[in-house]
């Protein structure tokens, strides 16, 4: 493939590191955000940022992987195992209740 001449040098580069992900490498990292979030019980607004935080983390690793030369499924286990367990990760995602703070009043309902 010969480059443009009018792209930027490195843009082949950053071409190939977006690899096309495989649904079923996207469905475990999906999995993986849904338990996360769930474990952290994220509040409804804040559910669905951190599971696509989550989801793209995964990929970005999963896309470091392939450009390591690991295969599709070696890409996905170096990319969870890298992460960590999930149930540390969902701790982490926690928010501190503090007495009288405002997240503890509007988890009371006052």
């Amino acid at each position: 493939m010969q480059p443009d001449r009018h792209l930027p040098p490195g843009t082949l580069i950053l071409m190939a590191s977006d690899s096309r992900i495989p649904p079923g490498v996207t469905l475990a990292f999906e999995k993986a955000a849904t338990q996360i979030c769930n474990d952290a019980k994220l509040d409804y607004d804040e559910w669905p940022l951190r599971a696509y935080e989550t989801v793209t983390h995964l990929q970005e690793r999963w896309r470091d992987g392939i450009l390591k030369g690991l295969s599709t499924d070696e890409a996905e286990r170096q990319a969870l195992n890298a992460f960590g367990k999930l149930s540390a990760v969902a701790r982490s995602l926690r928010k501190p209740v503090h007495p009288g703070s405002v997240y503890q009043i509007h988890r009371n309902g006052v």
